[in-house]
């Protein structure tokens, strides 16, 4: 699936390029299709799949769940941000101080694409926001992490830890990786917690909404 994406992204879109009125649409698919074609279409064509979708069926409140559970997934979502960014404004400061040029490679296309104009902020939020919430967590948290579950007999902190940093690697930027594993670690503790994907999701889409905001703030 992620193949077919990329050919018609090498093939077919460049015959597009000098189309007139096309170049949004362009620019869309750019970014929509390979989470598409990567996340989104094997949880159809896969086994897993079918568990990934009832997953994301289940409601936001688990049974047994209480104020407490809500109130310490609030604090493992918020901490995951922050120690997100944390972590990639310090591999940034240090490879500075070292005289490389290092910058998170999935924030700066972000930043030239709302650069361009080329899409409105909210083409660019579904392109980049909203669809990847939900493809990724179904391909991650849904299809991957049980999958680790099972190899790893059951040892949940490790599932979750090697499905993260599968997470942060399919991001292609070292400099944002270890932030992006505590951002994987945090949508994994919250697909083990609440026995579903509404969380995740929900806690995904907000974490790419406020990065989204902030870098659009930056221009």
């Amino acid at each position: 699936m992620g193949l077919l994406a990329g050919l018609f992204m090498l093939g077919v879109l460049p015959l597009l390029s000098g189309a007139v009125g096309l170049a949004p649409l362009i620019s869309f698919c750019s970014y929509a299709l390979p989470t598409i074609g990567v996340f989104l279409l094997p949880v159809f064509f896969f086994p897993q799949g079918k568990r990934a979708l009832r997953l994301m069926k289940r409601p936001f409140h688990p049974a047994g769940w209480g104020m407490k559970h809500y109130l310490l997934a609030l604090v493992v979502a918020v901490a995951g941000f922050f120690v997100s960014g944390f972590l990639t404004e310090l591999i940034e400061s240090v490879a500075g101080a070292l005289g490389w040029h290092a910058v998170d490679k999935v924030g700066r296309v972000v930043k030239e694409e709302l650069q361009s104009g080329t899409n409105s902020f909210v083409a660019l939020w579904i392109a980049m926001a909203l669809l990847p919430a939900f493809a990724e967590e179904l391909f991650f948290r849904g299809m991957m992490q049980p999958l680790f579950m099972r190899l790893c007999s059951g040892r949940a902190w490790l599932a979750i830890l090697v499905t993260a940093v599968i997470f942060s690697i399919l991001h292609f930027s070292w400099v944002g990786a270890l932030g992006r594993v505590a951002i994987g670690c945090a949508l994994g503790w919250l697909s083990y917690s609440s026995q579903g994907l509404r969380l995740p999701i929900l806690y995904h889409l907000l974490n790419n909404t406020v990065v989204l905001v902030q870098l659009y703030l930056e221009l």
